[in-house]
């Protein structure tokens, strides 16, 4: 049947804040449904204080609590299985927005008082609202509170002053709301809310030691007194006064022994606070504490520090980071000469690398030690090794390490230790050890550490086969016994099988055969079980080049006679077989009687003999045996032989079929049922009767023969004829034929009384029933026995006296009890006698369910775990089997599991549960349990109480390096509290210095940036409970935050260089911070380079800035700023600017010798590198006949004392541009000298006339 809402939903129109709302359907059936408002599904979790579900069989209702205007719209109950569904539009009439308690015209309180100030609206409203101080909108802040709850608001004044007197106002200008009142405060007299301590005792050299009081007013001027001196004290670089609000206070800078005295905090002559100081001797400290310290790893470790005083009792403790440090004096010892104190540690390891600490008097000096890594690497790496098969192979390495875990590779594949595989490492070194190596270990084994890596070929050798115990040479068996052939061989067979031949023929394994060949680590074993005659030959077990072999001679088994001929005697005409079994199968053989052979087959006489063997199984059988069978029978096989005497016997006079034993009932007319057969017919028989024999003239008695069948037949039966009844042969041998049998005479069956019938019962469940009946009799004749009737249920099922069934006797009546009557036991029920019966039925009737324990009322705090219990007496409907429904209220309304609320059951289902997880203050209501119904309930109350606040994990104290995040995490039980976070009692707010959040139960107060100026103490307080942690800010070593860039520019334009650094000095040390600019690893020299450079420093923003004027090529390089020993670097790249000739050289013609030229070019730029070559050979700087000069852009070659050789072409090469100009030599030709003298030569011989000239072109003579 399809669900169909038989009651659907119907619009609905209410009152913004009615209590309730109920929109209620009827399906027509019990099905599961879903709420939704719009296309939102609403369950009970969706809003457990205003939202519940409920459904009664058929019936499905939505309440909700409260109405809101946001309760508007459409609702939908939806059967999703078929998609059936039903909605209905909700309408909320708005309730306008009105003060339903205002404030009161005037309040009076006392300064230093809080005060609240309340009001209420009739519903919640979003609107927004305004307190007013005279006018002036108030602030939310620590003095001023405001508070919306609902429809509720208040204004909480903390710590009233005087000047907070005056009108304050609420208003909600959108809805025209507002309501006022006047605050009247009366001022308080001063007094101290904490005066000075009568005595405060203080340590030596304590710094900034506030002796402090509080009054209860603030902004008032206090007077310090020491001693009885009447001149009070004023604040100095020892002694600071201090006043903030109430709390007045003497500062001192570092707590002397002379500060001890009795000091005097007084306002007016009569309001004052007197208080004495005790300064005590201070104990140890450090004077020079640890430094951080950097070392190489297996190199020593040394810290030192200096104490204030040297004092031989003084212990100091170290600790690594935060645990005791075991001083072993081997490896880490420690040191003390004088006030100096030393820890030693040899061979640093990385594990040593941390936070050391030295402690003395609770004071503490620490230092961070960096170890550096050593480079790993393998001083003996692994080497080739070849080894036999099977044998033991160690592989070592060796590492400039110790104790390093390695991994063992065997090719690409990575090894783990097994029994085959075995890894050490023995302080450097690394082993793997590889037993009963095998050739597959034939590999490249590599050890891998880190990065590093070392491997070495493994090459096992082969171990030829060979037979350590080979075959027995020969071995003789006899047939049908069992062959073993064994041998071993020196190693385990691997990929090789062992192959086993016999007469050059492979042998296979077949237990079906007979044939098992097995291979036992080295032993080899062929077994043929009950060998034949061809198993004789020649066996060989082959294993690759190794065999061995063995002869195998077989002899042939006689035949022998395992079971013989038996003597046999038998009756005539039954049927004769002899038997024997031989050791050997189908063997001739012969049978012979009284000497003679039997023959089989052929003739009819010969055809009764038949003679069959089945394997060694041989048999001589006759069908139908005669008296001339009798004689002794015989066996032959080969040359052995078996008798047998055989002895036939007569059959005499038997019965064939005896009399048997016989049933009859009362009053039978005619008895014929006793019969005998013989196996002859015409047999004289005498019949008797207990004996006695039968007389046969009376007419009760009579016989009748049919052939071999004798019958006795007796009328009129009655109960004295039960008796034994026999026939006998009667006379000859077989007088002692004889049979008899036993007539039993049955008596009537009794009958049930029609008077008292059985009657139908009715009772509840564990109730016991008792049905009850009547016979016609109570005995029987025949035996004197009492009549048992049987009971039944529904017809076929017989009961019998059991713990569940009590069947009793009475005289005639009879009576069945069933004891703690169940449903299954409703049946029919029949009292049976032979073949008569009576019934009658049972009704049962369930036991309803009930409480067997009730809940118990509980009173427990919030966040904490309640469990209700109850238990029912069943948990099923015993006559459906149907879980009886368990449901659970709260306050009458119906509670679903899920979320806090768990249900479960336990012991059988019995015992419910409801469990409700993080209790809160609503959970306080009645609480009930229903089983089936609601009059079957059990109900109690639940008081949740309030839950104090604890801090579940608290602050713990850290150190933390400057720049860093700082972030403090504790976690509080509860968060509905107000929280506060405090640094050095000074409350702090999220800001861009400080983030506070929330997540779930974890408080969380991040730092950002963290300074010096952020160490001390913070705390965080949730209601009254605080928690607090002591913060150490470590400086962090100046670093570069914005680093150099390189830098490009043209030739002759400026580049800027510029970098940020973290800090610019060391507060705790004091000191400022070293910065320089170098060039190319040259110091920068602003005094004397300073229209080269120019350095800026903005200290403000932490900037460092570096300009190069006028830039050339040959400042190309690497610029570096320097802070301290840190430093970053950029490089100046210079963009060159093409040269170009701007005036060529011209071309000179001289016209005398010697004279001077000069060649002059100019360049766009100055400062270029050039070269002068004449006719392409570069001119030397060096001669003395050679100039050269520049001026700014202007280039000259002068040449001096020229002479015909300076003449060609000369060039002006600047970089990879070049003019040319040529000199040219016009002279005319001048004689300088002729020989004007005589000369004497004889005849034939030469004139010569020397001539000197010169001129060019060479002139012609």
């Amino acid at each position: 049947i399809p669900v169909e809402f038989i009651r659907p939903l119907t619009d609905v129109d209410i009152q913004e804040r009615a209590s309730e709302l109920i929109l209620e359907c009827e399906l027509n059936k019990s099905v599961h449904v879903e709420w939704y408002r719009f296309s939102t599904q609403l369950t009970s979790f969706t809003d457990e204080q205003r939202i519940f579900l409920e459904h009664n069989d058929l019936v499905h209702r939505l309440i909700i609590k409260n109405i809101q205007m946001d309760d508007q719209g459409t609702y939908t109950c939806l059967y999703p299985s078929q998609h059936v569904d039903s909605s209905c539009k909700v309408h909320v009439n708005e309730l306008p927005l009105a003060i339903v308690q205002n404030l009161n015209d005037e309040y009076l309180i006392t300064e230093n008082d809080d005060l609240i100030l309340n009001i209420e609206l009739n519903k919640i409203s979003f609107l927004k609202y305004e307190w007013l101080k005279d006018g002036t909108p108030i602030e939310n802040n620590e003095r001023n509170k405001m508070i919306v709850q609902g429809e509720k608001y208040q204004l909480k004044l903390f710590d009233v002053k005087l000047n907070d007197q005056g009108k304050y106002t609420f208003r909600i200008n959108e809805a025209n709301l507002e309501t006022n009142t006047n605050i009247k405060i009366n001022e308080l007299p001063i007094y101290f809310t904490r005066p000075l301590k009568d005595l405060s005792t203080i340590m030596e050299n304590t710094s900034d030691y506030r002796l402090d009081c509080e009054i209860n007013k603030e902004n008032k001027i206090a007077q310090w007194f020491k001693d009885d001196e009447q001149q009070a004290l004023v604040s100095n670089d020892e002694i600071k006064i201090e006043s903030r609000g109430r709390i007045h206070a003497l500062v001192f800078n570092s707590v002397k022994l002379t500060y001890a005295g009795k000091y005097t905090c007084q306002f007016t002559e009569d309001i004052k606070s007197i208080g004495t100081l005790q300064v005590e001797d201070a104990p140890t400290g450090f004077e020079v504490g640890l430094e951080n310290a950097t070392v190489i790893e297996d190199e020593p470790l040394t810290l030192e520090c200096i104490l204030t005083k040297d004092r031989p009792d003084d212990e100091v403790i170290w600790s690594f980071n935060g645990d005791r440090l075991i001083i072993d004096n081997e490896r880490i010892k420690t040191s003390k000469v004088g006030p100096i104190i030393k820890l030693i540690i040899d061979e640093c390891q990385l594990a040593d690398e941390g936070r050391y600490q030295a402690e003395i008097n609770n004071k503490t000096s620490k230092a961070i030690v960096t170890v550096k890594e050593k480079k790993l690497q393998f001083t003996r790496p692994l080497k080739d090794i070849e080894v036999d098969e099977w044998s033991q192979c160690i592989l070592e390495c060796e590492l400039n390490k110790r104790n390093i875990e390695c991994r063992w590779y065997k090719d690409t594949l990575e090894l783990y230790p097994n029994d085959h595989y075995q890894f050490e490492v023995d302080n450097k070194i690394q082993r793997l050890i590889i037993n009963r190596l095998e050739l597959d270990d034939t590999a490249i084994y590599g050890c891998v550490c880190r990065q590093e890596k070392t491997s070495g070929q493994l090459t096992v050798k082969e171990l030829p086969y060979e037979f350590i115990r080979p075959l027995d040479e020969t071995v003789t068996i006899v047939e049908k016994q069992q062959l073993v052939l064994e041998c071993e061989t020196n190693k385990p067979l691997r990929d090789n099988l062992a192959i086993w031949t016999r007469n050059g023929q492979v042998l296979t394994h077949s237990p079906l055969d007979g044939v098992l060949i097995k291979t036992l680590d080295k032993v080899h074993t062929l077994t043929i079980y009950e060998c034949k005659m061809k198993d004789d030959g020649q066996y060989a077990c082959t294993i690759k080049q190794a065999s061995t072999t063995c002869q195998v001679k077989m002899k042939e088994a006689p035949v022998e006679f395992i079971r013989s001929l038996e003597d046999l005697t038998v009756t005539e005409g039954q049927p004769l077989k002899l038997s024997c079994t031989l050791s050997k199968d189908n063997c001739q053989v012969i049978w012979l009687k009284d000497d003679e052979e039997i023959k089989t087959g052929g003739e009819e006489e010969e055809s009764r003999f038949i003679a069959t063997n089945d394997g060694r199984f041989y048999r001589l059988e006759i069908k139908e045996s005669k008296m001339s069978d009798a004689g002794n029978y015989t066996i032959k096989v080969e040359d052995k032989q078996q008798s047998c005497q055989v002895v036939v016997t007569e059959a005499p006079i038997d019965i064939i079929i005896p009399l048997s034993d016989k049933n009859c009932i009362e009053g039978t007319p005619e008895f014929s049922e006793f019969y005998v057969e013989l196996n002859k017919p015409n047999i004289n028989l005498v019949w008797k009767c207990d004996d006695e024999p039968i007389d046969f003239n009376n007419s009760k008695y009579s016989t009748l023969n049919e052939k071999t069948k004798y019958t006795l037949i007796i009328r009129n039966i009655e109960l004295s004829d039960e008796k034994t009844y026999s026939c006998q042969v009667s006379s000859g041998t077989s007088s002692r034929v004889r049979s008899s049998a036993q007539l039993t005479v049955d008596e009537l069956p009794p009958e049930f009384v029609l008077t008292t019938p059985l009657q139908d019962r009715e009772c509840f469940e564990d109730e016991n029933v008792e049905f009850e009946c009547e016979l016609n009799k109570s005995k029987w004749k025949k035996t004197g026995q009492t009549i048992i009737c049987k009971w039944f249920r529904n017809v076929d099922r017989e009961l019998r006296s059991t713990v569940k069934y009590s069947i009793e006797r009475s005289g005639p009546i009879q009576k069945l009890i069933i004891h703690n009557a169940q449903f299954e036991d409703e049946a029919e029920y029949r009292c049976v006698i032979m073949d008569k019966f009576v019934s009658a039925k049972l009704t049962v009737k369930e036991i309803p369910v009930t409480f067997t324990q009730l809940l118990e009322d509980i009173k427990t705090i919030e966040r904490e775990t309640v469990i209700f219990q109850c238990e029912v007496s069943k948990t099923q409907s015993t006559r459906t089997e149907t879980e009886i429904p368990i449901q659970w209220y709260r306050d009458g309304v119906k509670i679903v599991g899920g979320g806090r609320f768990e249900i479960s059951k336990s012991s059988g289902n019995k015992r419910q549960t409801l469990k409700i997880i993080n209790a809160s203050l609503t959970d306080t209501g009645e609480y009930a349990c229903t089983a089936g119904t609601d009059q079957i309930r059990t109900v109690a109350n639940l008081i949740v109480g309030d839950l104090d606040v604890e801090f579940l994990q608290t602050l713990q104290d850290r150190t933390i390096l400057e720049d860093q995040t700082l972030i403090l995490e504790c976690i509080v039980n509860r968060t509905d509290k107000p929280i506060s976070w405090y640094f050095n009692d000074q409350q702090i707010h999220s800001g861009t210095k400080y983030d506070i959040s929330r997540e779930k139960n974890k408080l969380r107060l991040i730092v950002k940036n963290v300074t010096a100026d952020n160490e001390g103490q913070y705390r965080c307080c949730v209601a009254n409970v605080k928690t607090q942690c002591q913060i150490i800010v470590d400086e962090e070593k100046v670093r570069f935050t914005e680093r150099l860039t390189d830098v490009g520019v043209k030739e002759g334009d400026a580049a800027k260089f510029q970098c940020s650094v973290s800090k610019l000095n060391y507060i705790k040390a004091k000191r400022d911070i070293d910065f320089k600019w170098l060039h190319n690893g040259k110091l920068i020299d602003e005094i004397h380079d300073k229209e080269k450079y120019a350095i800026e420093f903005d200290k403000t923003n932490k900037i460092l800035k570096l300009t190069i004027n006028d830039v050339r090529n040959e400042d190309i390089g690497i610029i570096t700023c320097q802070a301290d020993d840190v430093t970053t670097i950029g490089k100046l790249i210079v963009e060159e600017i093409p040269i170009y000739f701007v005036r060529k050289p011209e071309d000179q013609i001289l016209t005398e010798l010697p004279n001077i030229c000069s060649f002059e070019c100019e360049l766009n730029r100055p400062g270029v590198q050039v070269k002068w070559l004449h006719n392409k050979q570069e001119l030397d700087y060096m001669k003395d006949t050679i100039e050269f000069h520049n001026t700014d852009t202007i280039y000259r070659l002068k040449l001096l004392q020229i002479d015909i050789d300076d003449q060609g072409e000369y060039v002006c090469v600047a970089r990879d541009k070049k003019a040319q100009a040529f000199l040219k030599l016009q002279v005319p030709p001048k004689i300088h000298s002729f020989q004007t003298n005589s000369k004497l030569i004889k005849h034939d011989q030469p004139l010569v006339i020397d001539i000197l000239y010169h001129g060019w072109p060479e002139p012609t003579i």
